[in-house]
């Protein structure tokens, strides 16, 4: 629905918090499978939710299945939905909102409540279109009264018609007589034509004559043609064997080629291993020289070794690595502290920024609308229908371009504002608090003008959520009474504080607000006294010029701090220059805002650097006190050694010296198996030469058959266009023979 429905707020911006970015609302729908209406089960389950997303540039639509997975965000599957649970979102007995509700509950008129009852059952819709059915049937009726008195007339063009008939009978039997004299006119010029017909029966015969040589010559060229044919597909027939022959030994050559390839990888391979074996030797005496010379090493060491002197050393290495560790634990305490004391500056440091970046875009946010207010006032002034909205003037340019051409059954009145005054200025921001959401709406008489004026919303504005709202009633020519329904009391109603030029529109108004039950009071404390829980009879309601709207069962406040009147602004200039003020305040303040985060963020910049310093001093102590601890553990754990023993190492080199020798045997071998290859690879090498000297010989034969068949086909070509020539000769001559036979008949 629409957010003036409400009567809470012309846009649906208007219901976000103050504060918030967007507003969110949730509907759950049951769609069990136990009803026949049950929508899409397969597809959404047990229920169907149903969620709006309200923001400050639009609003989304999601359906969701019961378990919150998002099926769609289409607002056609939207509608589905709603007409397949025929929910009327609009039609108060559907939905009953806050507003009517409260207007629903106040009155106690019957005929208020028979007139909500007509408007939500679209009963009072369905009298118009009957009473509008009606007066199509009187016209019909005229029409019909026209044609009968018409009669006459067509039975006198009738008779006229059939004399015009009788005379064209007349002409058709000249006609004929016009026919038979023609005929033998006809007759007389056939003797001429057969005189005429004696030159074309020579030029015939001439022709006759000369066909038959033409034919027997088409038949000796045909023939060689034929021979030439021939010789050309028995050359065709060569070149084919010889070409078959040619890939076959192509074929060979590739396998030969493929077992020249397969040979040479194999000596590669053997080459490899010679190479790693090689290396592998290379190792192991790499390795024996290094066992002999660290044996040497050892049986020096153990020469020259004090026992007791290496571990008075290793006792005072471990007494300055444990003091090393307490100086830096220390320090990583001590650290640890100053990075807590930063990550607390900068959490609070970033609330700050964010909170300013809040207060940034509120700001920016203020400063468009008072810049699109500005724009709008400074149009109004003027012209001030543009104070209804920008679209306004081509809105009302088309309405009366449509009234000019009669496309109208009842002329659109509005928008509702541009036809009202207020007496007194005091109560401008009142009336627009109490009508606000109407005045830039339209009357119209019946479902056509509606459609029609829609269409023209559409033309002239493309944000369709600032498209005027549409009250449809039955139009009359004079105003409401409303006096039987006005209270009885001194202050002043709201119906009385307007000065109304439309009929229509102020018929629209009371139909809407019961305007005239609707009191207007200065002061709030009597407005209270006098309202609340005991309000007199035929008041609604009353408001305050502070802005209160006090009912029966309590008072709502409106803060009018912030708001001024729109629409019934009698010096627009004041407006202007008020807007102006605002403007250059909340640019000053979007200034300092702007200024105080980049304070804000230097200095967060600055916190994280110093952060980012002790965390590499944290990190670098902690790496020390590592190897630290290490180094005071490995000197823990070590025991006096005892003397170094080569015996091992002895071993050792034994054993490399049995591996050289089985590696020098693999390497004889595979110097054989190299020797094998090699022969083998040299070989088909050869095999693969000598085939590539017969597919040259193979291709130079190949190359002579193509041009002697070249040259065949050629001399079929010739003979080819030759037996063509003779037989269009022919084809002339049988033409001209046709032609001769024609001008004969």
């Amino acid at each position: 629905g629409r957010s003036t429905a409400t009567n809470r707020a012309p846009n649906m911006t208007e219901f976000i918090k103050q504060g918030s970015s967007w507003g969110q609302v949730a509907i759950t729908i049951c769609n069990s499978n136990v009803h026949k209406d049950a929508w899409e089960y397969k597809k959404y389950g047990e229920s169907v939710i149903v969620e709006r997303r309200i923001t400050k540039k639009g609003s989304t639509y999601k359906l969701k299945t019961h378990d919150g997975k998002v099926m769609s965000s289409v607002k056609k599957d939207l509608t589905l939905l709603l007409d397949n649970y025929n929910i009327q979102v609009n039609n108060p007995v559907s939905i009953l909102n806050q507003e009517m509700s409260k207007r629903f509950l106040a009155s106690t008129d019957p005929s208020d409540k028979y007139k909500f009852f007509m408007k939500s059952t679209h009963l009072e819709q369905m009298i118009l279109d009957y009473q509008q059915v009606n007066e199509k049937l009187e016209m019909i009726k005229m029409t019909i009264q026209k044609k009968e008195m018409s009669v006459p007339d067509v039975k006198a063009q009738v008779r006229q018609l059939q004399n015009q008939y009788n005379e064209i009978t007349e002409l058709r039997d000249l006609g004929k007589k016009v026919a038979a004299f023609k005929d033998e006119l006809i007759w007389s010029k056939v003797k001429e034509i057969e005189e005429q017909l004696l030159p074309i029966d020579r030029s015939t015969e001439k022709i006759n004559n000369s066909y038959k040589p033409l034919e027997e010559k088409i038949a000796q060229h045909k023939e060689k043609f034929n021979d030439a044919e021939a010789k050309a597909k028995a050359v065709e027939t060569e070149t084919n064997e010889e070409m078959e022959r040619y890939q076959n030994q192509a074929s060979d050559q590739a396998s030969l080629r493929q077992m020249a390839q397969a040979k040479k990888r194999l000596l590669w391979d053997v080459q490899a291993q010679q190479k790693t074996i090689k290396a592998q030797i290379k190792d192991v005496n790499s390795d024996k020289d290094h066992l002999l010379k660290r044996i040497k090493e050892i049986q020096d060491s153990n020469k020259e070794r004090n026992i007791e002197a290496e571990k008075e050393s290793r006792e005072s290495e471990l007494i300055e690595c444990r003091e090393q560790q307490a100086a830096l634990t220390t320090n990583l305490t001590a650290t640890t502290t100053t990075m807590e004391d930063l990550e607390g500056r900068l959490s609070n440091m970033n609330d700050d920024v964010t909170r300013i970046r809040e207060d940034m875009e509120q700001t920016d946010g203020a400063l468009r609308k008072s810049n699109d207010r500005l724009r709008t006032q400074e149009e109004a002034k003027k012209n001030r229908v543009r104070v209804f909205g920008r679209f306004m003037p081509e809105l009302l340019k088309r309405i009366q371009d449509a009234e000019k051409q009669g496309r109208w059954h009842k002329r659109p009145r509005g928008p509702f504002g541009l036809h009202i005054k207020v007496k007194d200025p005091k109560w401008a921001t009142i009336v627009e608090l109490a009508i606000g959401g109407s005045l830039t709406s339209f009357v119209v008489s019946d479902q056509h003008d509606k459609n029609l004026l829609q269409e023209m919303f559409r033309q002239s504005c493309q944000n369709q959520r600032e498209w005027p709202n549409m009250v449809m009633m039955r139009f009359r020519d004079d105003y409401y009474d409303v006096s039987p329904n006005k209270p009885h009391s001194n202050k002043p109603t709201l119906y009385d504080m307007l000065e109304i030029q439309d009929n229509m529109i102020s018929n629209a108004l009371v139909e809407q607000f019961k305007m005239e039950q609707v009191l207007l009071i200065e002061s709030s404390e009597e407005a209270r006294r006098l309202i609340v829980g005991q309000a007199p009879r035929n008041v609604a309601q009353a408001w305050t010029l502070s802005g209160d709207d006090v009912r029966d069962r309590g008072v709502y406040s409106n803060d009018l701090s912030k708001r001024s009147a729109q629409y019934f602004q009698n010096d627009p200039s004041l407006v202007i220059e008020e807007l102006k003020h605002k403007i250059r305040s909340l640019r000053e303040q979007h200034a300092l805002q702007r200024q105080n985060k980049a304070v804000t963020e230097k200095e967060v910049n600055s916190i994280r650097g110093q952060y980012t310093c002790e965390r590499n001093k944290q990190t670098a102590i902690k790496k020390r006190l590592g190897g630290l601890r290490s180094k005071i553990i490995e000197l823990d754990n070590i025991e006096d050694a005892p003397m170094l023993d080569a015996t091992a190492m002895e071993d050792e080199v034994a054993q490399s010296d049995t591996q050289i020798v089985e590696h020098n045997r693999t390497l004889g071998e595979l110097t054989e198996k190299e020797s094998q290859y090699k022969e083998e690879y040299e070989e088909a090498k050869r095999r693969h030469a000598d085939s590539i000297e017969r597919d040259s010989s193979i291709t130079t034969q190949l190359e002579e058959l193509k041009n002697k068949l070249h040259e065949g086909q050629k001399l079929v070509t010739q003979r080819y266009d030759i037996l063509e020539r003779l037989k269009n000769k022919k084809k002339v001559m049988n033409a001209e023979k046709a032609k001769l036979n024609k001008q004969r008949e």
